[in-house]
């Protein structure tokens, strides 16, 4: 039993995570700056199209599958997530830190 609720709080943690990130992005010389927030909304599409929208598939593979398998999907369409948005914030011409 304990095994499962484990499961479940790491997939949920996850799922949680993968649209949650927020880069931290520092504004000062961005002559674009004030695009800001409308790039993040745009970069967080592009990026939860390209980590392969794997958020709901990891909570039904971990639920079903195990926690071993289910963790690593999610952590490894978390790190494509956050690169594939930290990578278009750089491409528009921002200045992120993390």
């Amino acid at each position: 039993m304990r095994r499962w609720m484990l499961a479940v709080a790491v997939i949920i943690a996850g799922c949680a995570t993968i649209g949650g990130y927020q880069p931290t992005v520092d504004p000062y010389n961005d002559p674009d700056a004030g695009r800001i927030p409308s790039d993040e909304a745009e970069c967080r599409e592009l990026a939860l199209h390209a980590s392969g929208g794997t958020a709901r598939q990891t909570a039904i593979g971990g639920a079903t599958g195990g926690l071993g398998g289910g963790a690593y999907e999610g952590f490894s369409a978390e790190a494509k997530f956050k690169h594939a948005f930290q990578t278009c914030m750089r491409d528009r011409g921002h200045h992120v830190l993390d």
